[in-house]
């Protein structure tokens, strides 16, 4: 009876086995923040800069402080300059007043009075065309089988309409056509100036 009074008296004097309490979680994020007590922040690198201050430079121009450089202001002193330029911009500059040449007519419109098989009545409307209006260029084409007389060279039809309609007070049935007009030649209103671009002395004493 003793012995088995001891032997309950040291069972029950065991402590109860319990579950380990975990001292971190198996996974991190937040829930390891439960469990971080250490201020690890004096362990950072800090690194510390500051800015250079922009510097901005405002410069005030007076009226008449800046000198115009244009081709007036450099020859007005009577001083000549030369320019150096390569001999295929001298080509391709000759090349483009070839073709300019070349192009004698552009696509444009015209006023035609009369079209018949009448050589003698297309003459004669001719005539009329040129005396009643002499400022306009007239022409007299044979198109098989027809004689045509047109006259003015137009570049756009509101142009060629106008004068229609002034033609129809004496050719009641003039009407506009389509056609390839003569390119008109425009006249410089200075001499001077004319003489000066014929004259073509750039890099030459």
């Amino acid at each position: 009876m003793k012995l088995l009074t001891l032997l309950l008296a040291g069972v029950l004097a065991q402590p109860l086995a319990t579950e380990p309490v975990p001292t971190e979680p198996p996974t991190g994020g937040d829930e390891y923040l439960k469990y971080e007590t250490e201020d690890v922040s004096r362990y950072r690198d800090r690194v510390t800069f500051q800015l250079p201050e922009p510097s901005v430079l405002v410069t005030e121009i007076q009226p008449g402080s800046v000198r115009p450089m244009s081709l007036q202001y450099l020859f007005q002193s009577g001083q000549r300059y030369f320019v150096e330029r390569p001999q295929a911009l001298d080509d391709l500059v000759q090349r483009h007043i070839a073709i300019g040449k070349a192009t004698r007519s552009l696509p444009g419109f015209r006023v035609q009075i009369y079209a018949g098989t009448s050589r003698q009545q297309a003459f004669s409307r001719k005539q009329q065309l040129a005396s009643e209006f002499p400022q306009v260029a007239n022409y007299m084409d044979f198109r098989q089988p027809n004689y045509v007389v047109r006259a003015g060279d137009f570049l756009d039809r509101e142009s060629a309409l106008l004068f229609s309609r002034e033609l129809q007070q004496v050719f009641p049935g003039a009407f506009i056509v389509p056609a390839d007009v003569k390119v008109p030649r425009l006249e410089p209103e200075d001499p001077e100036l004319e003489e000066e671009q014929t004259t073509d002395d750039w890099g030459q004493d």
